[in-house]
C-alpha cells in the first residue's frame, strides 16, 4: 500500500494549501510547516484542489483590474 501525503495528513493542511497557492516556495512550506520540500512539491502537483488555483488566479486577474482603474482615474 502507497505512503500517505504528508501534506495531506498534517493538522495544518489547509495553511499549506494557502501558501502553495499564494506562492510560497517548497523551502519556505517545509521549514514553516514541518514537511519535506518534495512532499511539499508532490501535493502541490498531484493534491492541491484546481478549484483553489483557479480562484487565486481570478483573485490576481481582478487586483490587476482594480489596479488598471485607479491609474485611468488619476490620468
Amino acid at each position: 500500500m502507497g505512503r500517505v501525503c504528508q501534506c495531506c495528513a498534517h493538522p495544518e493542511r489547509d495553511a499549506i494549501d494557502a501558501a502553495l497557492v499564494s506562492g510560497a516556495s517548497m523551502t519556505e512550506v517545509s521549514d514553516r510547516f514541518g514537511v519535506s520540500r518534495s512532499s511539499a512539491s508532490r501535493h502541490s502537483l498531484n493534491h492541491l484542489s484546481a478549484s483553489l488555483v483557479a480562484m487565486k488566479a481570478q483573485a490576481q486577474e481582478d487586483s490587476r483590474a482594480s489596479l488598471l482603474e485607479r491609474i485611468e482615474t488619476l490620468i
